[in-house]
């Protein structure tokens, strides 16, 4: 009787190791899957757009006076924001003495410079930069170095 206790312990030890085997190939191959899921879905996510504004691509290549702005200066922020369904290209210099930030039309125009005695020609200056400090979407980073 105990040969036969012995054999079903042997068969019973047996069952359980392969299901303990069979447990962790499965977690393997599903941790597996699950990692090459992740990175896939991962890859897709940070593709990113070129940036954009006024409707051009990469405008600090492709706007003439933004282009040439941005060669005659070492360090700059470029942003864009949409105020009352209209777009505007925000320059801000985080280096300078005084945090310079002027706001541009997309033709150019020169509308609001942000400093000490700075003027602005923005209708609703306060609330421009409420939203500005909520909304800027940053779309290039200059640095130039002498």
């Amino acid at each position: 009787m105990k040969k036969v206790r012995s054999s079903n312990l042997n068969i019973s030890e047996s069952r359980l190791q392969k299901r303990i085997l069979v447990n962790s190939l499965l977690k393997k191959y599903l941790l597996g899957i699950l990692l090459v899921l992740f990175l896939f879905i991962n890859q897709e996510s940070c593709k990113k757009e070129p940036p954009s504004a006024c409707g051009v691509e990469n405008p600090q290549d492709n706007i003439q006076w933004l282009k040439t702005y941005l060669e005659s200066v070492f360090t700059a922020d470029v942003y864009k924001i949409t105020f009352k369904d209209t777009e505007y290209i925000v320059i801000d210099f985080p280096s300078a003495f005084d945090s310079n930030t002027i706001v541009y039309n997309c033709q150019g125009i020169k509308l609001c410079e942000y400093m000490v005695g700075g003027m602005c020609n923005l209708a609703d200056a306060e609330l421009f930069w409420e939203h500005y400090a909520k909304n800027k979407i940053l779309i290039y980073e200059c640095r130039n170095t002498p």
